[in-house]
């Protein structure tokens, strides 16, 4: 189970002890990963960053990707615990922005709050905002490449999941979407040009089977 965000935010006061900034940066970067190749066990990305925000209670970015893993997890329990992780992405989401209005996980992890059904404009013009200030930020990205492919926008959909599978060459489960999607999209030659790669690179990993 998800400890309460009041509970994480008010023990990093209490017998706090001085954070270590290498220390909070690689429980950011080992959680951004598992978020991106979509991997959880034992350590699940959220329990990384309750760590990240209990050593370091004023860090915008441990709140912000901590309120976006908490909407993850939202989206994958049963609806109990679904309601409990969705109210704590919220309460992670105001602690970031209280800090930094612009950060781009929380911004994000907001708009996802609400339904995306029948809200697709709404939420491609938020996507379109944060991408105005944060061109790069991957989950945002990510995020419009679903939302075109659910609303029948599949080569644009491609294009962007291409795009990140090219970025993040390391990661067998982007290049699994991309083919995926090139597929879906038409772009047969490349789907077969980037599966033959991706199989020589990742030996059929899991994500070349998503």
């Amino acid at each position: 189970a998800v400890a309460g965000v009041a509970a994480v935010g008010g023990a990093a006061f209490i017998g706090r002890r001085p954070s270590s900034p290498s220390r909070v940066r690689a429980l950011l970067d080992e959680a951004r990963t598992r978020m991106r190749d979509d991997r959880y066990g034992p350590t699940d990305p959220e329990i990384l960053l309750a760590e990240a925000v209990r050593l370091a209670p004023d860090d915008a970015d441990a709140w912000g990707l901590y309120a976006l893993a908490l909407g993850d997890r939202a989206d994958k329990d049963d609806v109990h615990n679904a309601s409990r992780a969705a109210a704590d992405s919220e309460t992670a989401a105001r602690r970031a922005l209280a800090i930094d209005p612009g950060q781009p996980d929380a911004l994000l992890a907001r708009s996802r709050l609400t339904p995306l059904y029948r809200n697709w404009l709404a939420r491609d013009h938020d996507l379109e905002a944060i991408l105005a200030r944060h061109p790069d930020h991957f989950f945002t990205r990510y995020e419009r490449a679903g939302l075109y492919a659910d609303t029948g926008r599949v080569r644009e959909s491609s294009a962007i999941h291409l795009s990140l599978a090219q970025a993040a060459p390391a990661s067998a489960a982007l290049a699994g979407q991309a083919i995926f999607w090139l597929a879906q999209a038409g772009r047969t030659a490349e789907a077969s040009q980037l599966a033959d790669r991706a199989l020589r690179t990742f030996h059929g990993a899991p994500g070349l089977r998503n």
